[in-house]
């Protein structure tokens, strides 16, 4: 959980880094004044192919996706911050939220666990109403090709070298920008 308050006079990035996804779930949630950053795990929330069927600690999506974002306990290996929902609500404020997904690659969108992909959406519409979400799919494969399977999210209180600050997220080769969203991001 990053404020935009705190980045007055550097930048802010964050995202994947170098490690590509190859099945991992992305959440960015991002208003006005904040961003939300998840990175979950395919084996902790959605699915756990290492252990035997009958495995004493299976991935669970309750404890390691959903309790962490509302910062409820218990959490089954899981760490980091919750979301801050009073930093993407409030009067005007805007929010969007992006999920990035793995899917299959069988020339459609086919996504892998759509269920638990609507159980997130509808966990952040719950927790902020009127936000906007949408999910991107990404080709999960062992070995990503460059620039695949990234995610990539920055923050410029000066990005326009006016004094207007802006956000822009990168999805593989989806690109959202705050401003071309018509939100007015707060420095």
């Amino acid at each position: 959980m990053k404020y935009f308050s705190d980045y007055k006079t550097k930048r802010l990035a964050m995202g994947t880094a170098k490690n590509e996804l190859t099945g991992c779930t992305m959440l960015t949630v991002v208003s006005t004044r904040a961003v939300y950053m998840g990175h979950f795990y395919e084996n902790l929330g959605f699915v756990n192919y290492d252990y035997p069927r009958n495995d004493p600690e299976p991935a669970d999506f309750t404890q390691n996706v959903e309790n962490l974002i509302r910062g409820h306990k218990p959490l089954f290996r899981a760490k980091g911050d919750a979301l801050d929902v009073a930093a993407f609500t409030g009067d005007g404020e805007q929010c969007f939220a992006a999920l990035m997904v793995p899917r299959y690659n069988t020339g459609t969108q086919a996504a892998y666990y759509p269920d638990l992909n609507q159980r997130l959406v509808n966990l952040i519409l719950e927790l902020i109403p009127g936000c906007r979400a949408v999910i991107y799919e990404y080709w999960a494969r062992p070995k990503p090709r460059p620039g695949h399977a990234l995610a990539l999210f920055e923050y410029e209180s000066n990005a326009d070298g006016k004094g207007n600050a802006d956000w822009r997220l990168w999805y593989e080769n989806v690109y959202e920008q705050a401003s071309k969203l018509g939100m007015q991001v707060i420095p």
